[in-house]
Parts: structure tokens; sequence; C-alpha cells
């Protein structure tokens, strides 16, 4: 997914309550998103509710959650390649 797309999911007002049936289907929207690449803040973003809200919905549906930072992320370079007093 690109970051210029917007995830499809309802918009949810912040004075709704998302309990039973409704929240079992919004867990399933978010779920699906989620998994076609959407990030946690781009479905808060496109909802209208908070990043928490969006990581609780996620992770009560069960979704294998992606690390932190996606795939631009560098690795760490090993302490004895930084350290200068490692180099002899």
């Amino acid at each position: 997914m690109q970051s210029s797309d917007a995830p499809q999911v309802p918009r949810i007002p912040a004075d709704v309550t998302v309990a039973g049936e409704y929240r079992a289907e919004v867990a399933r929207e978010f779920r699906a998103a989620y998994e076609r690449g959407a990030t946690i803040r781009a479905l808060a973003k496109a909802s209208g509710r908070s990043f928490g809200f969006v990581r609780k919905i996620l992770s009560e549906s069960g979704v294998t959650m992606r690390s932190r930072g996606g795939p631009w992320r560098r690795a760490r370079v090993p302490e004895a390649q930084t350290d200068p007093a490692a180099v002899s």
C-alpha cells in the first residue's frame, strides 16, 4: 500500500461506543486493511479514532502485528564495528 492510499475503513465518531457485533465488524474491516498493508496510524487517521483504539481492535482480532519501522529502517551495526577501541 502506498502512503497516499487511504485505507477503506469506516469513520467512527468518538462518541460512538464500539461493542458487540459492531465491534466484531469493525475488527474485521481493520484487520483486512492492516493485512493489505495499511499502518495503524493510517487506520487511526482514516477512522477518526486513536492509535491505541486501532491497535487494541487489531490485537483483539488476532492479527499478527508487524514490527516497528517498516522496510526502510536500517539494520543496526554491531558495536564492535562502531567502537574505535575495538579496531586494532
